[in-house]
């Protein structure tokens, strides 16, 4: 296989991860707790987009910051797992001799 070929298939793969990408933040799950008390809903790019509290369980008045500071902290480990795991496949494919970077894996 020659190096024309290599970065032709290199530019296809950045495209459809970059599509996969896209419909991830489309398909949307539910997960629950407490038999329904704690209530998230998470998009395929593991962002929490709404967290649901049942009000018994805290005081009223703080139910709305209670469920953004659990969105938020949720977000954030995500978001840590997505660059461990991006760190990853950049040494993965740098052991492997490649240079990918130009298709958005890191160096």
């Amino acid at each position: 296989m020659d190096i024309g070929n290599l970065m032709k298939m290199a530019g296809q793969v950045k495209e459809q991860m970059a599509s996969a990408q896209e419909n991830a933040e489309k398909i949307l799950v539910n997960g629950e707790a407490g038999g329904g008390m704690v209530k998230i809903v998470m998009n395929g790019n593991h962002e929490v987009v709404k967290v649901t509290l049942e009000p018994s369980i805290v005081n009223s008045d703080e139910v709305g910051l209670l469920e953004d500071l659990i969105r938020a902290a949720s977000n954030q480990a995500a978001m840590k797992i997505k660059d461990a795991l991006k760190e990853q496949m950049g040494s993965m494919v740098s052991d492997m001799g490649l240079d990918l970077s130009s298709i958005g894996f890191p160096k």
